[in-house]
């Protein structure tokens, strides 16, 4: 036993030196680079220490097998987690915060999957490190890219995000290389430790003349041990059921919610993993507490929707343009630029009305925008990509272009990219429109930088020539999805740039992109103006642009930890300006939400409301902004999104009804009948 308490005492002593090595290499990262900050390294240092010791302490006074396996399983995965989300990810979870230890449990419950199944401790640490290495890289470029990290939903995308991928020039910090380095370099000493370790055990176990547990041995007759047999697959089933119950408990349990932890789009605050976990739930679309579909119809059944209505042609042509990544950062600050970023936009006032949006999303997800605003349907029940998952193809939706087709409205949907990007030429249709053009159908667009997307002038120039060719006799609804603004900001010619600082290179860019697009509206209403019938032009941003964290904290005036919950829910606000070529009461100031433009457009176009839209014109009344970001009522009262189910249960019924049932039968209640579209 004396033998065995050394060979322990050794092993912590190699411990504690391969952690050295890796202490090292940090501090010198921080000595010559200044990129890993104190607090990180002495976190690593502190954390680290204590696991080692832990380790050090069950191998000197518990030698035996399973206590060296579970040794380099626990302390593998925290070092996994370490080098993953704090390193690669770039994720700052205080280490004495539960979501930090959550998340090691969790890596440490896939190692003990992988274990249950292969029987091995090296593929185990091998396997789990491959796939986590490969989602926190995955979710450092994502948060390069837009903002924030890997979401469940993305799962649904990933066709548009590789179509665009292309575009970005992703940057592998030294952190993150260090990261890496440092994460393999210990992981083979831990395999080697481990591999040396359980013979030493073994052989020691049986000189020591005590009996030491196999998963599978040999009796002397050459015949298996149906005993020892039987204890290893105890444990190892012992394995897979305790990660598959902290799996499939953490997302449903009401403990994190009742302590906020939910998700939000973001993993910065609860971990990749644990984000991910908390995310599940939104993809199980499971009814809303105290749900049927009586009591849904019942809430409708007092509105009317079968108002007298107009010849087709006594209505104005609609024309709403969702301008990607349009924001105006005068809301927050203003920026001290060499030229005005939006100068015709924020003069704007003749037949304008004009304020600002919440979205559901930030830096990307663009097609939840465009359902919220298609169809009147909050994001805030599931937090979902509803284009992949609530619109399957084969079924049709009442939504604003098949409501306003039922009424003699030619619907066309323009879109100057992809035609398979988030499922678009398979949702249109379902939504009602009748007519797509997407950028294989339109032979007038040109590039606003380096062939990457369409710019917004060749955009309003193709659909000026639709409007141009239509017959006099029909109105047409025109929903159009813009593309120039789109991240990457690289490798364009600037035209905006900053007084007194030229360190925000990637912001320049994007406000020199939004400039162009300011012009180009510009020119497009001017060419409105001249046109002979009447015509509304309803344009807004469907998210704000995403930056890296320097950016964001100048354009904001703080950091993102130093903002209040209301500076953090206006990061969702984008401008909308609702214009029309004819004489309509101005009006500046407005605060709503996606879910709630189409009501302004079809109000001023003075058609009749659906009885849902009638009760969401109500609803809106009671709680002007309600949003993924958050909820606002009408004295200015802001809620979380996650008491969504205390403040409006009635509406998420509305939202289950319509998403998933309302095609059974309900349509009337959500337009005028049936719809025309697939």
């Amino acid at each position: 036993m004396q033998k065995i308490k050394e060979k322990g005492c050794r092993e912590a002593a190699e411990f504690a030196a391969a952690f050295g090595i890796s202490f090292l290499a940090l501090g010198l990262l921080r000595v010559f680079w200044k990129d890993v900050g104190l607090k990180l390294l002495l976190e690593y240092g502190a954390v680290s220490a204590g696991f080692a010791g832990l380790a050090a302490l069950a191998l000197i006074w518990k030698k035996k097998r399973w206590a060296v396996d579970l040794s380099a399983l626990f302390f593998g995965a925290w070092f996994m987690f370490f080098t993953g989300e704090r390193l690669i990810s770039g994720t700052e979870i205080e280490w004495y915060l539960l979501p930090y230890w959550v998340n090691i449990l969790l890596v440490a419950g896939i190692c003990l999957l992988v274990y249950s199944i292969t029987g091995s401790v090296r593929t185990a640490l091998w396997g789990t490190d491959a796939l986590i290495v490969f989602f926190m890289i995955s979710n450092a470029f994502l948060k390069q890219a837009r903002g924030h990290g890997l979401d469940v939903i993305d799962a649904y995308s990933v066709g548009t995000a590789m179509k665009v991928a292309g575009n970005y020039h992703f940057q592998v910090t030294r952190v993150m290389a260090a990261g890496i380095g440092i994460n393999l370099m210990m992981l083979c000493f831990l395999c080697r430790w481990y591999q040396k370790t359980a013979k030493e055990c073994s052989a020691a176990m049986k000189a020591a003349g005590m009996q030491e547990a196999e998963p599978v041995s040999e009796t002397p007759e050459g015949q298996h041990d149906i005993r020892r047999w039987g204890k290893g697959w105890i444990c190892r089933l012992s394995c897979c059921v305790l990660p598959l119950f902290l799996i499939w408990s953490i997302p449903f349990s009401s403990f994190w919610s009742s302590r906020n932890y939910v998700a939000s789009y973001s993993s910065d605050r609860n971990g990749m993993l644990f984000n991910l976990l908390l995310e599940v739930p939104d993809l199980i679309f499971m009814p809303p507490e105290g749900y049927s579909p009586e009591t849904a119809e019942a809430l409708l059944s007092g509105y009317d929707n079968e108002r007298e209505r107009k010849e087709v042609t006594e209505y104005p042509n609609i024309i709403v343009i969702m301008n990607e990544s349009l924001a105006d950062f005068s809301l927050f600050r203003e920026l001290e630029t060499d030229a005005a970023v939006l100068p015709f936009l924020s003069t704007l006032e003749d037949n304008t009305i004009k304020g600002y949006s919440y979205a559901s999303i930030y830096g990307g997800n663009t097609a939840t925008s465009e359902y919220e605003f298609l169809t009147g349907d909050s994001n805030i029940l599931y937090h979902t990509m509803p284009y992949s998952t609530m619109i399957q193809g084969d079924e049709a939706v009442m939504g604003l272009p098949a409501q306003l087709r039922s009424i003699g409205y030619r619907t066309i949907a323009v879109h100057p990219y992809s035609n398979s990007a988030y499922r678009r030429s398979i949702v249109y249709p379902s939504l009602g429109f009748e007519e797509m053009y997407f950028q294989e159908d339109l032979d007038g667009l040109y590039p606003v930088r380096n062939g990457l997307y369409a710019s917004d002038m060749s955009n309003y120039e193709e659909i000026l020539k639709l409007l141009k060719e239509k017959e006099s006799d029909e109105r047409f609804f025109l929903f159009d999805v813009t593309m120039q603004n789109h991240a990457p900001y690289q490798d364009i010619e600037k035209t905006v740039r900053f007084q007194g600082t030229d360190a925000y290179d990637e912001v320049e860019q994007y406000l020199t992109l939004a400039n162009e697009s300011d012009q180009a509206f510009s020119e497009f209403l001017y060419e409105l103006e001249q046109y002979g019938e009447s015509v509304i032009v309803l344009m807004f941003g469907d998210h704000q642009p995403s930056f890296e964290t320097e950016s964001d904290s100048y354009l904001f005036g703080k950091t993102k930890e130093e903002m209040t919950s209301e500076e953090r829910m206006q990061r969702y606000a984008v401008p909308f300006y609702l214009w029309a070529n004819y004489d309509i009461e101005e009006e500046d100031g407005i605060w709503t939400s996606m879910n709630y433009l189409s009501l302004l457009v079809l109000e001023e176009a003075g058609i009749p409301l659906s009885a849902y839209q009638c009760w969401l014109k109500e609803l809106q009344e009671e709680y002007p902004v309600i949003s993924c970001s958050g909820i606002i009522d009408s004295e200015g009262n802001r809620y979380p999104q996650n008491e969504k189910e205390s403040l409006i249960p009635e509406y998420l019924q509305l939202i289950y009804y319509h998403m998933c049932e309302e095609a059974d039968g309900g349509q009337e209640l959500f337009g005028y009948g049936e719809t025309t579209g697939n």
